[in-house]
């Protein structure tokens, strides 16, 4: 069931040949027919217009990785540049690995102060790529130098990037997202009363904040200034309100918007990439 306000979005399709990873991130690149989606053991890479699955690539893991640690140190997070079509995927070791659109893959570990600290993501704007760790976050060039760092920030699940350089930080404890500066000073919070779980963020395109919540099962589109809700996304599948034992179900957990505007959200148990449009 979509739930929208004001506003005709309608589901369009999904990837379901994840059994193999349990995915929590999502990349998808129009102009390379492709969806890449990374999960706790490895990558799977689709084709867009056909559904199928291209290759599944298989990444080293953390030591420290462990099923009941959400994944955070397994790595499989995935990023797109815009700008040139490569894909960033970043393993369970701290380790980027760049697959470019002519095919070639180049390997770096980034030059941050805190090498091998489990992550909480990577994103990528106007051509910087940006790490957190889930206490500060680093912006680097495309080859892995650091370039500045956001130092200040409270703990926090996972975080995109506005194009206007503000922070979007999802934070499970306090059950809101936190929009920081450069500094790291909390500008606005947004979803409080609204969000249980809030987890992957990304921005729709008319620039709302998408916030997937891992305990209602749905993804909240809410208005980026001042955090109305804008429209929502729920009920994935009949599965998604299963009891898994932990409280937790196929919960929306990793989501991207790609440059037609469609929404991907990855559904952690049910292994699977749903898409929604406008």
């Amino acid at each position: 069931m979509v739930a929208a306000y004001a506003l005709e979005i309608r589901f369009l399709r999904s990837f379901t040949s994840c059994e193999t990873i349990r995915p929590f991130s999502v990349a998808a690149n129009v102009s390379r027919h492709e969806l890449w989606v990374g999960g706790e053991f490895g990558v799977n890479v689709f084709d867009t217009t056909t559904g199928r699955l291209k290759q599944t690539l298989k990444l080293p893991q953390s030591k420290l990785a462990n099923g009941a640690n959400g994944a955070n140190g397994f790595g499989g997070y995935v990023a797109l540049d815009a700008r040139t079509s490569d894909v960033f995927v970043l393993d369970g070791q701290g380790c980027f690995h760049v697959y470019s659109e002519q095919g070639s893959v180049r390997k770096f570990v980034p030059k941050v102060p805190k090498p091998g600290a489990s992550s909480s993501g990577a994103a990528i704007q106007s051509g910087q790529l940006f790490v957190s760790n889930g206490s500060e976050v680093c912006v680097l060039n495309p080859y892995g130098t650091l370039l500045r760092q956001y130092t200040r920030l409270i703990d926090h699940y996972r975080f995109a990037v506005a194009p206007n350089g503000e922070l979007f930080l999802s934070e499970p404890k306090t059950k809101v997202v936190a929009v920081v500066d450069s500094n790291g000073d909390i500008l606005r919070v947004l979803g409080f009363g609204l969000l249980r779980c809030p987890s992957s963020i990304a921005f729709d395109r008319s620039g709302n904040v998408l916030v997937c919540d891992e305990k209602q099962y749905c993804v909240f589109a809410l208005d980026p200034l001042h955090g109305q809700l804008v429209y929502k996304l729920d009920s994935f599948s009949p599965s998604a309100q299963m009891d898994t034992g932990n409280g937790v179900g196929a919960y929306a957990r990793g989501i991207c918007v790609d440059s037609d505007g469609d929404i991907y959200v990855s559904e952690w148990f049910d292994n699977r990439v749903s898409v929604f449009g406008f």
